[in-house]
């Protein structure tokens, strides 16, 4: 492979729905520029990018992958990504290594969940768009109401460029004369491109007259400015529109010396990226994979400049220079050493122990740090022990390995309730990772829902006194202490205040009684949870010259604050969280119905483009599984995101269930 210029290279992420044909685009775009030998399929497991064995197993993609193919001159650099909403990770680490999404949409099942998720994350990063139509050798007729459904959900922006022609298709820009409706839709596609830019509009005023090559070339342009999304037809199993879907990546797409409004930080000022450029070096790893031949191999893009294997970078967040081990390109799972990758280009490096997805790689001098990846935080979590008891040391790091690879993959080990949880995008994307560490690591582990991090706190003031004296023989033991105790504000922890005058107990104890009230406060009375918002004044007491110690006045202030909680009015807390649920209208009764039923609160509803948003809080214990119950209600149509929101009394009749339950899992740990 020769070297290309930055201007020569493009970049693009193929995303969409699950199904609608990504994988199967990009064999066909590699066998028909020669780079493979035969059309892989998914469906028997002989595709090239979806090479992993879970991947070939459930028949989709799961990891993101590389390919290139050479077309006309021009390198085109292709990051495939899964399809399914589980995988969203893989698609926004892909999103941000290009210059062009390219969204797929099957022509039999149309305008999926994914299909809008693609669409939203690539005009959230500011990239160009097209819009391949895929399978339109299955439904004849279909492409023209499907653009009209395209343009009805995305905008008058899409337009069609490469269109279905009896048994092939025809590019409306590439030199072909049309005639009748074709001239119709050419005529629309000649109009926005011209709309997109002031110097071809006032030329059009004058009444020039622009070839289908200058149309094409003003058209990479208005696709990078979001002005112009191309709509193109094909059928990859049938080789119908593959080079036409290649010419127009050539021609009409935005190269990788384009930076599409990207900013580089240098300081506390941001400033354009400078895509292309001769120097600075400046790269970004998108994506960790572990290789089981060279390890963890780190795939990167480099912006400007470039790295040759051997030479030093500079990672701007450990703060370092690495030496840089063997660079490849990648194709699927096969890797070609190369030299070096210069601007625009994509690839993988090997042996650098410290480095993760986000990290800027550049030169110490520069100066330049890249913005970091944003990825979603996930929702769907399960507590996960050892089957094996010889084999819990080894689940936590090899638990966080898979993490570092998968973004919106988090392992946490909970304080609160002695538990290893891991979260993952949904159920199935869980089931994926405990998987691979079965099969990476041969781990197997146990899951249940994780325990719900319950308060407890008082609601009414109380006082209390407790005297702790013991006489054994000897030395004794002698503190007493008085409380007044009193609620506080949510979220206001323990609030102690000190009120002894006159020296009823001397100074150097009172850190003790504290200490009591703390100790005491790790497990409340109702079900045995850590206590919170709660005011403790230590008001009187009394000691011993000779028994009174740090231990009497610790165990004094442990059983004062007991009784003055038992007088309180106790009650037991729930976390509620902030949950966005987004969805297709018809599906709103039955969704607000449901989280009605979950003790949910409705706060507010609006709307973007086609989708509804609901917005509510909801107590989080109701909401544990709703990943898989909300998939179930919409068909995969709707998704949500939660946060934390406050903790809230729990009702009388759910305390009673909270407690049993409780009182049954310490019977079976018993």
């Amino acid at each position: 492979m020769g070297k290309f210029a930055a201007e020569k290279i493009r970049n693009i992420c193929l995303c969409g729905h699950g199904s609608s044909g990504k994988t199967t685009l990009a064999e066909a775009m590699l066998y028909k520029a020669g780079a493979t030998t035969r059309l892989g399929k998914v469906s028997d497991g002989s595709t090239v990018l979806d090479y992993a064995d879970d991947e070939k197993q459930r028949q989709y993609s799961i990891n993101l992958s590389l390919a290139y193919v050479e077309h006309n001159g021009v390198l085109i650099q292709v990051v495939d990504t899964p399809g399914y909403p589980d995988f969203i990770g893989e698609t926004i680490s892909g999103l941000s290594a290009v210059e062009t999404a390219v969204v797929v949409v099957d022509t039999p099942s149309g305008i999926k969940v994914n299909t809008r998720k693609a669409w939203e994350k690539a005009t959230a990063r500011g990239l160009g768009k097209l819009i391949a139509i895929t399978k339109i050798d299955l439904r004849p007729g279909a492409f023209g109401p499907l653009v009209k459904s395209l343009q009805e959900t995305f905008g008058g922006e899409c337009v069609p460029l490469v269109v279905p022609s009896g048994d092939t298709v025809v590019n409306l820009l590439g030199g072909t004369e049309v005639s009748g409706e074709l001239a119709d839709t050419k005529q629309a596609l000649v109009d926005k491109v011209i709309e997109s830019d002031d110097q071809l509009m006032e030329k059009y005023l004058e009444g020039t007259q622009f070839s289908d090559q200058e149309l094409s070339a003003a058209l990479s342009d208005a696709v990078a400015a979001g002005l112009v999304v191309p709509v193109i037809a094909l059928s990859s199993e049938k080789d119908i529109g593959i080079s036409e879907f290649m010419d127009v990546l050539a021609t009409s797409s935005p190269g990788a010396h384009s930076p599409l409004g990207r900013k580089a930080i240098k300081g506390e000022e941001e400033i354009e990226l400078p895509a292309g450029a001769p120097e600075p070096f400046l790269a970004q790893v998108f994506k960790l994979v572990s290789d089981p031949y060279v390890g963890k191999l780190a795939y990167f893009r480099v912006y400007s400049g470039k790295l040759g294997a051997g030479s030093s970078f500079y990672n701007t967040r450990s703060e370092k220079s690495e030496k840089a081990g063997n660079i490849y390109k990648i194709i699927g799972k096969d890797q070609t050493t190369v030299v070096e990758l210069c601007a625009g280009e994509i690839g993988a490096l090997a042996k650098v122990e410290d480095i993760r997805v986000s990290d800027t790689m550049t030169q110490g001098s520069s100066g330049l740090v890249l913005p970091v990846i944003e990825f979603p935080v996930p929702m769907v979590s399960l507590a996960v022990n050892a089957k094996s008891k010889g084999d819990a040391q080894k689940i936590g790091v090899s638990l966080n390995r898979l993490a570092a690879e998968d973004k919106t993959f988090v392992v946490e080990f909970k304080q609160e309730t002695g538990e290893l949880v891991v979260t993952g995008n949904s159920s199935l994307h869980l089931d994926v990772m405990l998987g691979r560490l079965k099969e990476r690591f041969g781990l197997e582990v146990d899951t249940k829902i994780p325990r719900i991090p319950y308060r407890e706190t008082i609601t009414a003031k109380s006082e209390s006194q407790y005297r702790h004296k013991k006489q054994t023989g000897g030395r004794g033991q002698f503190g007493e202490v008085f409380f007044r105790m009193e609620p506080v504000e949510r979220g206001g922890g323990l609030e102690f205040v000190n009120s002894i005058v006159g020296g009823a107990i001397p100074h150097r104890f009172i850190p003790a009684v504290q200490k009591g009230v703390k100790e005491a406060m790790r497990k409340g009375m109702i079900a045995g949870f850590p206590v919170q918002d709660v005011k403790v004044e230590l008001h009187y007491g009394s000691f011993h010259q000779v028994d009174s110690d740090e231990h009497s006045f610790r165990i004094a202030g442990k059983n004062a604050f007991l009784e003055g909680m038992e007088n309180a009015k106790p009650v037991l807390l729930e976390p509620i969280a902030d949950v966005e649920i987004t969805t297709p209208s018809q599906f709103m009764g039955d969704i607000t119905g449901d989280l009605n039923s979950r003790r949910g609160r409705i706060q507010g509803m609006n709307s973007v483009a086609d989708m509804q948003i609901i917005l509510a809080k909801v107590p989080l214990a109701e909401i544990s599984s709703y990943s898989t119950e909300l998939r179930s209600m919409t068909g995969g149509e709707a998704s949500y995101t939660l946060s934390f929101s406050h903790y809230d009394i729990v009702p009388g009749n759910v305390v009673s269930q909270v407690v049993e339950r409780i009182k049954a899992e310490k019977e079976v740990k018993a």
